[in-house]
């Protein structure tokens, strides 16, 4: 019998992530098999039996497997951006997401931006977003994680959201600290 493999992080941490994402990443967009299922077994996710919430800690390793995995030959910035539209993508085919999909066709992107606070509420309760008016018309995101997942992964995200909405915007992103970004959404 071999021996256990020490997680990265105490099993004990707080439930922040809903198992949503968890279930939208490997139902609908991921089907890991292999070292890529091994290797999330040993991070405590079961793709074939998922919980109903995570530590944080649990889906920013998550995003790293699946970047290993899945996206080996694109850099970080574009594997991230692409593992957080395929989690947007993918959630939006669960029943929750298919509701908040539908709400998202008729909420202004600017609206929903502001929303994003709330959004985030349910899906990742740890994680804290402030938003705020640019004077070019423009949203600013201020983004804490304390889980300090990659920060592209939650850009990818809001980049899919926005795609929902019916427009796209130029999303830039500026790390300020550890576990904080600033997210630039602008139009034109």
């Amino acid at each position: 019998m071999e021996p256990a493999q020490r997680l990265p992080h105490p099993p004990t941490a707080e439930p922040t992530v809903a198992g949503d994402l968890f279930k939208a990443w490997f139902t609908h967009a991921y089907a890991p098999m292999g070292p890529f299922r091994e290797a999330l077994l040993a991070i405590g996710v079961d793709p074939d039996n998922l919980q109903k919430t995570y530590p944080g800690w649990q889906f920013a390793e998550a995003a790293k497997i699946i970047r290993q995995f899945a996206h080996a030959r694109l850099d970080d910035q574009a594997a991230f951006l692409e593992i957080g539209r395929s989690l947007a993508r993918a959630f939006f085919l669960t029943p929750s997401g298919r509701l908040l999909g539908m709400v998202l066709r008729i909420v202004p992107s600017r609206t929903m931006l502001h929303r994003v606070p709330a959004y985030m509420r349910i899906a990742r309760t740890n994680v804290r977003i402030e938003t705020a008016d640019l004077p070019d018309g423009g949203v600013r995101l201020e983004i804490t994680d304390p889980d300090q997942a990659p920060p592209w992964v939650l850009v990818g995200s809001i980049d899919e959201g926005l795609q929902q909405t019916g427009t796209r915007a130029k999303l830039t992103m500026e790390p300020l600290a550890a576990g904080r970004i600033q997210v630039d959404a602008r139009w034109g």
